[in-house]
């Protein structure tokens, strides 16, 4: 009988791409629950890295710093966030409808203890920080953008929906 039988598991390699985007997405997941639990202060990046199962290494081939992660944190729910809104919005036919449901979405968003307190962390953060301010404000500007951006077609003279 050869070694590969049908009952032996094949092992499939992660090409690099894949392996990086793994990493990112374990960094990232253990950045979110720290952040939520220990506040942007209190979470270390060895603490993230060691969270996720990595180095200190590992953290600084995907991410420049603390600051870094938790923007992508943020800039990667919002992303998520305003796809679902637009999927949402596609169902809707008046403008009543559409004004329930984004202002639903909206509450849901606020909704969400550990995103919340990550939102907080980073506004505080921001304040007190002369160079993360900037950088939070861009993405927050362009978050909002986003939606509106998404809205105003809807909302734009002559459309009927």
């Amino acid at each position: 009988m050869s070694r590969m039988d049908a009952t032996m598991p094949v092992r499939i390699r992660m090409t690099c791409e894949e392996s990086r985007e793994h990493t990112r997405a374990k960094l990232l997941a253990s950045a979110r629950a720290l952040f939520a639990t220990e506040g942007f202060g209190g979470a270390s990046v060895d603490g993230i890295a060691e969270e996720a199962g990595f180095t200190e290494g590992a953290f600084y081939s995907n991410f420049e710093s603390k600051e870094d992660i938790v923007l992508d944190l943020l800039q990667g729910g919002r992303a998520d966030q305003a796809a679902h809104l637009a999927k949402r919005l596609r169902e809707k036919k008046s403008l009543e409808s559409i004004i329930k449901t984004t202002c639903e979405w909206a509450s849901e968003q606020s909704r969400d203890a550990d995103n919340r307190l990550i939102v907080f962390e980073t506004i505080r953060r921001a304040r007190l920080d002369k160079t993360f301010g900037p950088r939070h404000e861009k993405l927050f500007h362009a978050q909002w953008l986003a939606v509106g951006t998404l809205l105003a077609p809807i909302f734009a003279p002559g459309n009927h929906r």
